[in-house]
């Protein structure tokens, strides 16, 4: 039984990260632009998200799925925000190499947690879950919480597993692509974002008049 939720668990995390969605494109980003371990560390923000997700929707599957539909529309404003204002950083943040290198040591957190954040805002990834554990035929496992650890670890190894592929491949062309390009890529990311998050609002706020 246990084992069986493990190997569910990795197989929905690695379904659920292959998709590229604002976030892909972010952990991209970081992979090209500043290397390996900062992809890695987006990976480990998105994949601790959807872990943490995996277990919400384990504890209460109805109940997650009424809150979902009940708050749909302020978390889908409230995440489309927050990703416009991560896609202006981004397009502000291609300064000069040096200025990136002096605050590698310092910017590992941040990028876990912005990623983290990101992921945890987007009720997209809750409803996925919910969707995905019904494919999955998973239920409720509300009285089960070694159950419900296991799914979640095993969610988190299928999404990081995915991640340091995705951040190892991608960081090949670091060094291989010249400084002018590297901040041609990071602003194409950060207008990518931010086009995806006022598209995200307008569609959500028409609701919302509506």
């Amino acid at each position: 039984m246990l084992p069986f939720l493990l190997l569910k668990g990795s197989l929905i995390g690695l379904s659920l990260s292959i998709p590229m969605g604002p976030t892909g494109i972010l952990c991209l980003r970081y992979s090209i632009v500043r290397g390996r371990s900062f992809g890695i560390a987006s990976g480990l923000g998105i994949a601790f998200a959807e872990a943490s997700c995996g277990a919400l929707t384990a504890i209460g599957l109805a109940n997650l799925t009424s809150f979902i539909e009940n708050n749909y529309i302020w978390l889908k404003l409230i995440g489309s925000l927050f990703l416009f204002y991560f896609g202006l950083i981004t397009i502000k943040s291609s300064k000069k190499e040096e200025k990136e290198k002096a605050v590698v040591q310092k910017s590992y957190f941040y990028v876990f947690l912005t990623m983290f954040i990101l992921t945890l805002t987007n009720p997209l990834t809750l409803l996925s879950f919910v969707a995905i554990f019904s494919a999955f035929s998973i239920d409720t496992l509300e009285n089960d919480p070694i159950a419900i650890g296991h799914l979640a670890m095993g969610v988190f190894a299928g999404s990081i597993s995915w991640w340091v592929i995705v951040s190892s491949s991608s960081s090949y062309f670091l060094g291989k692509i010249k400084s002018s390009a590297a901040k041609k890529l990071n602003k194409l990311s950060g207008y990518l974002i931010v086009i995806a998050a006022v598209l995200s609002f307008t569609w959500t706020l028409k609701f919302l008049i509506l």
